[in-house]
């Protein structure tokens, strides 16, 4: 190999490193363990998906109010994946059907309005029927 191509190679490897290293705090397990961290009380909630259907323990949420989602999936594979007003995705979580633990994500909403919940895992006919609908609002004053 020439010189320049151990520059390359080595300078491809350290910028590699250095961007893995700066988007750990953006990985749903760092912002969930650091959420848990530092929130003296975080809402629980249960999420059991089925063909074609969540059930979900509870739907309204506070702003600001860190909850934790455990889901987990009955029968196939699904996913839940949890959309701001605007369209843009929060979050999502692929449920895998017999796993011993749930899959758990904690989640800080900032702002109030209706949060779409759509499986994003094609889990048959009904597929696309699978969503449910999150409630946040305002904490009272």
């Amino acid at each position: 190999m020439t010189r320049t191509e151990i520059g390359w190679i080595s300078t491809v490897v350290v910028l590699f490193i250095v961007v893995n290293f700066l988007s750990i705090t953006y990985m749903p397990m760092s912002r969930t363990a650091t959420a848990e961290k530092a929130a003296p009380v975080i809402q629980n909630v249960d999420v059991t998906a089925r063909s074609w259907s969540y059930e979900i323990s509870d739907r309204e949420f506070e702003v600001g109010q860190p909850v934790r989602f455990s889901a987990k999936s009955a029968d196939t594979m699904h996913g839940f994946t949890v959309y701001h007003p605007n369209g843009k995705i929060l979050f999502s979580m692929m449920l895998i059907p017999g796993l011993e633990k749930p899959a758990s994500l904690v989640y800080t909403f900032t702002e109030p309005g209706k949060y779409k919940v759509r499986c994003l895992e094609y889990c048959g006919i009904a597929h696309h029927g699978m969503q449910d609908e999150l409630t946040v609002v305002k904490k009272d004053a």
